[in-house]
């Protein structure tokens, strides 16, 4: 099913040039630029016009959204069970297991989401607004076009996890480490110098006898972020050797079990949660 941005023109908005206007609401040049030489293209008031056409106040606009490039071919179809926590015509929210890739190592591979995606969707493109790396399971929120994701990018999405920490973290704090991820290289390191800003809120939840189970609230989204920061400040997640836990464990347990999220169509705030948190 094809879906369409619609809204009425306000006096704010009274003499912008349509692609200009588009441009505001979140269409990339290239989603504008495919919406001139397309069959189903702008219309205003029911009538088809260009996107140099300009606005009137009380003008009804109604433009479809395209996925901007067909599903991957070389995406093979998996058959296995697929989690969905949340699904509209916009977006969709999954529960992903641990030890399961986003996508597949190589082409022409089964084993990820990707595949079982592609298997429960065939038609459809899916633009991961998080990626979630192979052992932590938890939530995944995928928009159903390009032009959602954009708007998802701009929105509100709040990200919480649950994990396991070696050692007796302190009640609550903030851990503010700028990060560095070079090209290549597995870890993500604190770098004063190069790093970009990264904010990681934690409060603890309860102790145990050598780690502490602990609930994470993202206040930015870094590569491998928890992690780096759990590590930096002395506690690292408890099995995970490449940020220097012991080898208790085969491997860490990482959960993003929560999302809050203001959709990026009605504007709906929606809260996503993880039943895998149940049993963490």
């Amino acid at each position: 099913m094809e879906s369409y941005f619609s809204i009425t023109v306000t006096s704010e908005d009274s003499g912008c040039e349509l692609a200009s206007f588009l441009k505001a609401h979140g269409f990339s040049k290239k989603a504008i630029s495919r919406l001139k030489n397309s069959t189903q293209s702008f219309e205003v008031n029911g009538c088809r016009v260009n996107s140099n056409y300009i606005l009137c106040t009380g003008d009804k606009l109604r433009v479809p959204i395209f996925n901007q490039r067909p599903p991957k071919a070389h995406i093979i179809a998996q058959n296995a069970p697929l989690a969905r926590v949340y699904e509209d015509e916009y977006l969709i929210v999954v529960d992903k297991p641990r030890r399961l890739p986003m996508y597949p190592h190589r082409a022409g591979e089964s084993g990820s989401l990707a595949n079982i995606m592609a298997y429960h969707y065939p038609a459809q493109t899916f633009h991961a607004f998080n990626r979630l790396d192979e052992n932590t399971a938890g939530l995944v929120l995928l928009a159903k076009n390009a032009h959602v994701l954009h708007l998802l990018q701009q929105t509100s999405v709040d990200k919480y996890y649950l994990l396991y920490a070696e050692g007796r973290l302190p009640a609550s704090g903030i851990i503010d480490l700028p990060l560095y991820h070079q090209n290549g290289q597995p870890r993500v390191l604190v770098d004063y110098q190069s790093g970009k800003e990264a904010r990681t809120a934690y409060t603890t939840l309860a102790y145990f006898t050598d780690y502490s189970l602990v609930r994470v609230h993202l206040l930015t989204g870094r590569t491998h972020q928890i992690r780096a920061h759990m590590a930096a400040i002395g506690h690292p997640l408890v099995g995970d050797t490449l940020y220097g836990a012991k080898k208790a464990h085969q491997s860490y347990r990482l959960l993003a079990y929560l999302l809050e999220i203001v959709h990026p169509i009605s504007g709906e705030k929606l809260t996503c949660e993880s039943p895998q948190a149940l049993c963490f």
